[in-house]
């Protein structure tokens, strides 16, 4: 396992066993580590595998609630320097922007 997958999320992962129907933080979470992982750093804390993609934990403070939802809308649309495009619907970058915002109060 790499360390990104080893990397502590802030919202339980989607269908442990007492972990209730997942918030907004979790599915954000989980969309996080499913899309993301693979390039930025997605948990509290470390260094991203792909140097040139800056740790979650480092953007979590650079944006807020609606601004950081359009962010994740540009990208969905246009792609972001050398990332690819990703299909990020409103739902997906409303739970992204509540997990980002998570990490920053952390």
């Amino acid at each position: 396992l790499s360390a990104t997958a080893c990397a502590p999320l802030v919202a339980p992962p989607i269908g442990m066993p007492g972990a209730g129907p997942p918030t907004a933080v979790a599915r954000g979470a989980a969309f996080a580590q499913t899309n993301c992982a693979r390039c930025h750093e997605v948990g509290l804390s470390g260094v991203s595998p792909d140097r040139r993609a800056p740790p979650f934990h480092a953007l979590s403070g650079q944006y807020v609630g609606v601004s950081l939802e359009q962010k994740f809308q540009a990208i969905a649309d246009l792609g972001h320097y050398a990332m690819r495009t990703l299909r990020i619907g409103p739902d997906e970058a409303a739970d992204m922007a509540a997990y980002m915002d998570s990490l920053a109060r952390e």
